[in-house]
């Protein structure tokens, strides 16, 4: 894809050529310098937005992966806090079990 100094080059410098003088000095030539300046300030300006854009970008994708790594970990605390209720629930069922079938006479001797 072509850039911008390409696309400035193929629309400037067409004139510059057609109205040079001989000794290749003149407006012509200062035209062509001025041109050439514009295109060079041009390039220098849209490397940096290129750069000033990238460092945003990685800025954002960096919070992007926190947030991500946040919620994850909150996922699986509550996958950990989730089955230790289970656990315990299971346990309260077994304790009332055995609590229950001790209250028989008879039944502590075949526990």
């Amino acid at each position: 894809m072509p850039s911008l100094s390409h696309a400035l080059v193929g629309i400037v410098l067409l004139p510059a050529y057609l109205y040079t003088s001989v000794d290749g000095r003149g407006p012509a030539r200062r035209l062509l310098l001025l041109w050439r300046k514009l295109i060079w300030l041009c390039t220098l300006l849209l490397q940096e937005f290129n750069i000033e854009k990238l460092h945003l970008l990685e800025a954002e994708k960096a919070k992007i992966r926190k947030d991500f790594e946040r919620r994850e970990s909150q996922i699986e605390v509550k996958k950990k806090i989730e089955y230790s209720k289970q656990l315990n629930a299971s346990r309260i069922k077994v304790r009332t079990w055995k609590s229950r079938t001790s209250s028989y006479p008879g039944q502590n001797n075949l526990l």
